[in-house]
């Protein structure tokens, strides 16, 4: 969604403020699912303190993890895109930048091995391969873009320089599109991944239930 407002920057004014209603209303949607989401991974992890088990915790907490960086993500996205202030578009590149950097630096230690093990435990190792090969979607991205991002971060956002004027020059410098397109990569990947977790979610739901019913004819 946010791609066609990127390439309609010249289009009738009256075109494109219906289409950033239109994005505003696909936003709120997809923050309201994303909530839903949480809520019903929390009820899981409820489940779990109530049985005094941690079976599949490190998914459930990667999942929602995943869902609040994307909504963060979505909602500085809006922002960038309905900016017209031009320092107001680089205060939110410097924010993404920041945004993007730490669920990089989390993100693959949280999926880790205990995940494909606790898989493979439950007999779901038809997730296991899908799950390695997003991991490493995550990995070569962050390979590709950290350090770009990881200056961006550290010499604007973090306000690591105490030059003021080097500060300033840095943030006029920014490359906003280059920025907003490396949010709309990663979005790609945390949405595959979003969807991949909400199929083992299911399975295993599918697997306690079937756990639960031989439990019960012993």
């Amino acid at each position: 969604m946010f791609k066609f407002l990127q390439k309609s920057k010249n289009t009738d004014d009256d075109f494109l403020i219906k289409k950033r209603e239109e994005v505003s209303k696909a936003i709120d949607e997809n923050i309201k699912i994303a909530e839903a989401d949480i809520e019903n991974i929390k009820n899981l992890i409820l489940q779990n303190e109530k049985y005094k088990t941690d079976f599949f915790n490190s998914l459930y907490n990667v999942s929602i993890y995943t869902s609040i960086f994307d909504m963060d993500v979505s909602i500085l996205s809006e922002k960038y895109v309905l900016a017209k202030r031009e320092y107001e578009k680089k205060l939110f590149c410097r924010t993404l930048a920041l945004t993007i950097i730490e669920f990089l630096d989390d993100i693959n230690p949280l999926l880790g091995r205990d995940l494909s093990n606790q898989l493979a435990e439950a007999n779901l190792n038809s997730h296991i391969q899908p799950l390695r090969s997003i991991s490493k979607k995550f990995a070569k991205y962050k390979t590709d873009n950290e350090q770009y991002l990881r200056v961006i971060r550290n010499k604007t956002i973090a306000h690591k320089s105490t030059d003021a004027l080097e500060l300033y020059t840095f943030i006029t410098e920014i490359d906003n599109d280059k920025i907003y397109q490396l949010t709309i990569d990663l979005k790609e990947i945390t949405t595959e991944f979003t969807r991949l977790t909400t199929k083992i979610i299911y399975s295993i739901i599918s697997f306690m239930k079937k756990d639960i019913k031989k439990r019960s004819k012993r």
